[in-house]
């Protein structure tokens, strides 16, 4: 039997990852190497329920354990080139022409380092093929590092997925008195927080304000909070500590209006959940995102063009539409498709 190896890092998602491959594919046939920047595994939770579960650590032992098990390995799936030390190792033809890359975005990015630069611009030359979410960030990988890798449309992992019955979630939107508006996803300077709070405040609408900051710089999260609270016309709530994911989904069915001005692509789980709930979207109109989004018939609106229209909803009908164009690549069943596409290349 072909061995498939994913090495993959000790993120929110890996928990779901895993467990999803194993239930709905072989076992057998499929191990992951958890990479562990830290002594102890922050999110991962699941790792003695499975036997074909191995975590790395930084040690010259387990470094060389990954090699070994990427010289048996018949392919090889990397999450992510964020892993530093893993873009040495993939540069190498005998690695790279059995591996295939699982984009998260922020890779084909901004590099200050031109080491590192050049380092991804070797393997992604070199690869198998590029799984990721969107197409519009595959081409953009194909013109920035000149890769000729295939092309694997896969959604990837669970955050991504919306449950079958929540594609019906947008018929419960109600009229409100004020409209609950959620202003960016993290504590991050990328969601430019400052520039959207300042458009908002000169509306003269009231509104109910959501603003995640759990996540990411906490000395940026004190400031955003502060300037919020300060210059929004309504009442302003900061989600400043982690949630289950059962919490926030249910928070995210109860926002009518959502503002992501990142530069690039991100918060795209979010992003699905929010347009299948029926919110109306706001985003950055240079990323991918929005291109993907238009390109597919999704009703979706620019963040610089925030004016006296910002507070008028969806009709039932734009809500409906975004939800029947998801349903078609944000599924559980999708997703298994894809992943399957990926293993019997």
């Amino acid at each position: 039997m072909n061995m498939t190896l994913h090495i993959i890092l000790d993120e929110k998602f890996t928990d779901g990852f895993i467990s999803f491959i194993n239930e709905n594919f072989n076992q057998n046939v499929h191990k992951f190497l958890v990479i562990a920047p830290r002594k102890t595994m922050k999110y991962c939770k699941i790792l003695d329920q499975f036997s074909n579960v191995v975590v790395i650590h930084k040690k010259l032992s387990d470094m060389i354990r990954l090699v070994k098990e990427c010289i048996m390995a018949d392919k090889i799936i990397v999450h992510s080139l964020m892993i530093k030390y893993i873009q040495n190792l993939f540069g190498f033809k005998m690695f790279a022409r059995k591996t295939y890359i699982a984009l998260w975005g922020g890779e084909i990015y901004e590099e200050k380092n031109t080491i590192r630069d050049y380092l991804k611009h070797r393997i992604l030359s070199k690869v198998k093929g590029i799984i990721c979410e969107l197409e519009e960030d595959y081409l953009l990988t194909k013109k920035k590092y000149a890769t000729r890798a295939p092309y694997f449309p896969c959604m990837m992992y669970l955050s991504n997925v919306v449950e079958d019955d929540d594609f019906e979630e947008y018929r419960n939107k109600k009229e409100k008195k004020k409209q609950t508006v959620m202003i960016g996803n993290s504590a991050d300077p990328e969601n430019n927080h400052k520039e959207i709070i300042d458009r908002l405040a000169l509306l003269e609408e009231e509104a109910e304000f959501i603003l995640p900051l759990s996540y990411g710089d906490k000395e940026y999260a004190q400031l955003v909070s502060a300037y919020a609270k300060k210059k929004l016309n309504g009442s302003v709530h900061i989600l400043s500590k982690f949630i289950s994911v059962n919490e926030y989904l249910n928070i995210l069915k109860s926002v009518d209006i959502v503002v992501y001005a990142h530069r690039r692509q991100q918060a795209l789980g979010n992003t699905f959940h929010l347009l299948t709930y029926g919110a109306k979207l706001y985003l950055n109109s240079e990323t991918t995102t929005y291109a993907w989004m238009k390109r597919n018939g999704i009703q979706v609106f620019s963040s610089s063009e925030i004016g006296n229209e910002f507070y008028t909803p969806l009709s039932s009908e734009d809500m409906k539409n975004n939800s029947v164009i998801l349903s078609a690549f944000v599924s559980r069943d999708v997703l298994k498709k894809n992943w399957q596409a990926v293993f019997e290349d």
